[in-house]
């Protein structure tokens, strides 16, 4: 990462200390209080269920309870939860953190046994938070009968034999497996989302890194066959050199410096069509038989950058050389584009098209990335080769 400052610019290691704490702190702080405000409400909901519970659900108070009960009952209530607070913690920031990183670890290994004994891993980890429930519920019950009723209550802990002792155990173990339950599987959805954010995060990049790289192909390939045609012009010492030159230096520089947005007007990227046009014409003279069609109704209208045009190349290089005949035709309504081209093709090397390397294949790739709603089609009888493109504009992904 690196900031721009005026017309220099310096790293992120060069910011100071104090300027980085400043811009993040209210960030930080900002987080901080909604987690906070995250695990009042987990809380503060099910305090409330208990504490109604033993109030108003248990037989050991009457149905109106003093103001008194009510304040040694919450007492008691928060020592409780104290324990469960405990074993919450214990298992969404150690247990499901360890079990997390033993998975991740067994996905890198291809080996049929790893998944195997992650597999064995998982179920210790269970084990474990079972573990931890169980004896979470034994505090719950030595705090309950040493201490709540003891000191809180004010009542000596009375004998209990084994059925009792297991009742109320039972009881407290199902009072704590719920909430343990419902925090183990807020941080696993939680984690699952960050997890989806992640991947469709990398997917993105990858996507975006291999359209940069088709568009690197495209122009190296555009820029290969323009100048092999300039250099036919010059070797004839031509008078349309030099201004063959000036159209590609301006094509150029269209490629360098407007094509990095996401979409480009649709009216730029037909007047780049028109200038490449005007450069062939050069080149060919009268050997080419040309007509460029537009019904456009908003010129404004955004399309992926360099889209078009490699089919207008497509179209020279595959052209017959000695009579060349090209129709292209651009339609656009509502959002919905329609583009055909066609051009004459030497039978001799009739096969040409179904053999392009980087061309047709590039641009079914780029709409594939680009575009959730498409067509591309390749049309080759006789002499006759055709590319027939519709694409809805509003279906973009960047739309």
């Amino acid at each position: 990462m690196s900031f721009e400052l005026c017309k220099g610019s310096f790293a992120e290691d060069d910011v100071p200390e104090d300027l980085k704490r400043l811009i993040l702190s209210p960030v930080l702080i900002l987080m901080n209080q909604r987690r906070v405000f995250r695990h009042l409400l987990f809380w503060g909901v099910f305090f409330s269920m208990s504490l109604f519970n033993v109030l108003y659900m248990s037989a050991s108070f009457s149905q109106q309870p003093s103001w008194d009960i009510f304040g040694r009952m919450t007492l008691a209530q928060l020592t409780i939860y104290l324990v469960k607070a405990i074993v919450v913690y214990y298992s969404i920031y150690s247990i499901i953190p360890r079990w997390v990183e033993s998975q991740q670890y067994g996905l890198r290994s291809n080996h049929t046994g790893e998944f195997i004994r992650n597999r064995k891993t998982t179920f210790r980890y269970f084990l474990e938070f079972l573990g931890v429930v169980l004896i979470g519920t034994l505090m719950i019950r030595v705090l309950t009968h040493y201490v709540v009723w003891t000191y809180i209550f004010q009542e000596g802990p009375g004998s209990l034999n084994f059925n009792s002792l297991l009742a109320r155990y039972i009881y407290s173990l199902f009072d704590l497996i719920p909430i343990a339950l419902a925090a183990v599987a807020i941080k696993l959805v939680q984690l699952r989302i960050t997890t989806l954010k992640q991947e469709s995060k990398i997917v993105a990049d990858k996507l975006k890194t291999e359209l940069q790289f088709l568009k690197s192909q495209t122009n190296p390939h555009f820029l290969f066959n323009t100048l092999n045609g300039i250099y036919g012009l010059s070797r004839k010492q031509d008078s349309n050199a030099p201004k063959a030159i000036l159209n590609l230096s301006k094509i150029l520089r269209y490629m360098l410096y407007e094509s990095s947005a996401h979409t480009n007007p649709i009216g730029d990227e037909l007047q780049l069509i028109a200038d490449y046009i005007a450069l062939q014409k050069l080149r060919f003279q009268d050997h080419l038989d040309i007509s460029f069609f537009q019904e456009i109704d908003d010129r404004n209208t955004g399309i992926s950058p360099l889209l078009l045009l490699p089919l207008v190349e497509n179209a020279f290089k595959h052209s017959h050389d000695l009579n060349t005949r090209i129709e292209i035709h651009v339609r656009l309504h509502k959002g919905k584009l329609f583009a055909s081209i066609t051009n004459n093709t030497d039978q001799e090397n009739s096969t040409v098209h179904q053999e392009d390397g980087i061309g047709l294949a590039n641009i079914r790739r780029q709409l594939a990335i680009l575009y959730r709603d498409y067509q591309f089609d390749v049309i080759h009888k006789d002499s006759i080769f055709e590319v027939r493109l519709s694409i809805d504009l509003n279906a973009s992904v960047y739309a």
